[in-house]
């Protein structure tokens, strides 16, 4: 089988569940959906045949199917079957597309439309629609292809909503190539516009969780994609910003704003940032802002139906505390050329490869993230960066990204990062909320007498190890603060939740585990008592209400979760979700006793200076100038304020 027909029968496969079950034409329980409701001979007859050509199509034997496709089809034209006829032209098209024969293919998707039309079936029209707007693309007939998607829109608008993002965004792509570029422009925000309308009402429901809302979003973020791609294009990068921004934590940024607002009035959720907000929170937050955006560029391939979207474009925006604003573009495909690696999969090596290999990676990161726009970057060390990472960046350890001569970038500026823009504007007023509030306590927490753990709901739980070096971490941090760490038993998940509502700082030194589907169930051990399993989920931290002014969580991968387009969900994410600004977790997992080294020089720093970002820089410089590798110190990262 060639490449273009192995791929031609995946996507046939993909796109056959977007039907209902009356036309999920390529499995084999097509033939029991049809016997179960038509004893007929005949109609029996055909099934068989469909089914068989349908195995014939998966295995390669396009001509011996299309025989067996024309066999069912002169059926059940016969007997006046209707949607098994549309369903099987739809088979006939895709065979003849998989051989190449397109103008046969677009044949018989016309006719598959036009039996769909009058059988009133929705899901076949949908197929049909589509199949053929991705076929006049593949044989360059671009005008065609736009009539198709213009049919198409507005029927997936009434009909099937949960396609509509995606398509959108192919369709905006279609303009893009024609060099419609203002045409491109105004259909995709219109469709936006129905996209948010949409999102509108399904968000009225109270009821629907926070987790459900992140992913509701995520199906609709090829628009916004495309739409940053044609701004650029017209020479527009300040209002490609605005639409980057208007497509980040959008879940999060309506989470703690609600929770921001007074209680006595309507909330109404706050629109996504002009430039001139975005100027304005650079200025307040006395940084230079970094914008990334990663643009993945969709291929079609010689067959209709296939899309792959591959990392094209790297959108930098540079936003100073004066207000000036720089963006920069790389070209993410020269990177994979060279490297024969994504960027993706760059930043999953540090993670993945021996840590004295993680140089080359690091410099490569440098490379492509901070060289294009090292000249705007602040010449004082002392002055802050905030990182605004998208996709798979929320995991780059930036303090550790080395440029040519091996010099670390925390060596050069004081680094934080961000999940939006826009939440910094939030996490601004919750420091404001925080210090209204007042509080004196600081919460330590070492080396809990550690629960039962099952990662996997068939393995049998096992005790998590005794973490010593956390207990003197914590020790340590107590002595700082002249008060006492809550160790052992004593720190169980019910003492420790309520100590931390009256806590203006909470340290947490123990064992973290990040979920990466999903990321709620992500957790940091505490002791069980009482008939609990000890684990504080960040579930549970979503529905706290804190007033802490910083919480450090001192264990492994406390900054990873489920990576979505409203960024990391996971603990961090809860922490600022449930009032936090400021917030410290890492990134991987950390050597117990360079943790130990970390956080004691952090909470000495901090003591000096109230500049969180400075004391975490501080702490991390006094590791380098040991000879530490960044495995020992550049896991953790400073979310949110700096003060």
């Amino acid at each position: 089988m060639q490449p273009h027909q192995l791929v031609l029968l995946t996507i046939i496969t993909v796109l056959s569940t977007f039907a209902t079950p009356l036309i999920k034409i390529f499995t084999t329980h097509s033939t029991i959906q049809v016997l179960a409701q038509a004893p007929n001979d005949r109609q029996a007859e055909a099934s068989r045949l469909l089914d068989k050509a349908n195995q014939q199509l998966n295995q390669s034997q396009f001509e011996d199917a299309i025989n067996s496709f024309q066999q069912a089809l002169k059926i059940y034209r016969a007997i006046n079957d209707r949607n098994y006829e549309g369903i099987t032209l739809q088979g006939l098209a895709d065979a003849y597309s998989v051989l190449g024969k397109h103008k046969i293919a677009i044949d018989y998707y016309q006719q598959s439309l036009i039996i769909a039309k009058k059988a009133e079936n929705i899901s076949l029209e949908r197929e049909a629609l589509f199949r053929l707007a991705e076929s006049y693309e593949l044989i360059g007939n671009l005008n065609q292809a736009v009539k198709g998607y213009e049919q198409l829109l507005p029927f997936l608008a009434e009909n099937s909503a949960r396609y509509y993002g995606g398509t959108l965004g192919r369709f905006g792509n279609l303009l893009l190539k024609a060099g419609k570029l203002q045409e491109s422009q105004i259909k995709l925000l219109g469709g936006i516009k129905v996209i948010e309308d949409g999102l509108k009402n399904i968000f009225a429901d109270s009821e629907l969780s926070d987790i459900s809302r992140v992913f509701v979003r995520d199906r609709y973020e090829a628009p916004f994609i495309t739409l940053q791609r044609v701004l650029v294009a017209q020479k527009k990068p300040e209002t490609a910003l605005e639409t980057a921004e208007w497509s980040k934590a959008r879940v999060l940024v309506e989470l703690v704003a609600s929770r921001l607002s007074q209680p006595d009035r309507k909330f109404e959720p706050p629109q996504p940032p002009k430039i001139k907000q975005i100027q304005q929170i650079a200025r307040e937050q006395n940084a230079t802002l970094v914008e990334y955006s990663i643009i993945h560029h969709p291929l079609l391939v010689k067959t209709p139906g296939k899309r792959e979207w591959q990392e094209s474009e790297l959108y930098i925006w540079v936003v100073k505390p004066t207000g000036k604003i720089i963006f920069h573009s790389v070209d993410l495909t020269k990177l994979k050329d060279k490297n024969h690696l994504t960027l993706d999969q760059i930043v999953n090596k540090i993670i993945t490869s021996n840590p004295h290999e993680w140089s080359k990676y690091l410099k490569q990161l440098h490379k492509t993230l901070i060289q294009p726009i090292a000249a705007d970057l602040p010449k004082n060390p002392n002055e802050h960066i905030i990182f605004i990472p998208d996709d798979a960046l929320f995991f780059v350890p930036f303090s550790a990204l080395q440029d040519e001569n091996g010099k670390y970038l925390i060596e050069q500026h004081t680094i934080l990062t961000a999940p939006s823009i826009q939440v910094l504007s939030l996490t601004h007023q919750q420091k404001g909320k925080v210090k209204q509030a007042a509080l004196k306590d600081v919460l330590v927490v070492g080396n809990p007498t550690m629960p039962k753990v099952s990662i996997n709901d068939d393995e049998i739980p096992q005790q998590l190890e005794p973490l010593p070096f956390a207990e003197a971490e914590a020790n340590n941090i107590a002595r700082l603060f002249k008060t006492k760490a809550i160790l052992g038993k004593y720190a169980t998940k019910i003492n420790i939740l309520q100590r931390m509502k009256t806590a203006r700082i909470i340290h947490l030194a123990t064992h973290g585990w990040a979920e990466d589907q999903g990321g709620l169930g992500s957790w940091i051990a505490l002791a069980p008592s009482n008939g609990d399993n000890g684990l504080l989920t960040a579930e549970e931290i979503l529905s706290l209400k804190l007033n802490a002014e910083l919480v450090v969580l001192s264990a492994c991968k406390t900054a990873r979760g489920s990576l979505t387009g409203d960024g990391v969900v996971g603990l961090s994410r809860s922490l600022i979700a449930a009032g936090t600004p400021s917030v410290i977790v890492s990134l991987w997992n950390i050597p117990d006793e360079s943790t130990q080294l970390v956080m004691t020089e952090f909470y000495q720093h901090l003591q000096k200076n109230s500049d969180k970002a400075q004391a975490l820089r501080q702490a991390m410089l006094s590791l380098i100038k040991q000879r530490y590798l960044p495995l020992s110190w550049a896991a953790f990262t400073l979310i949110g304020e700096a003060q």
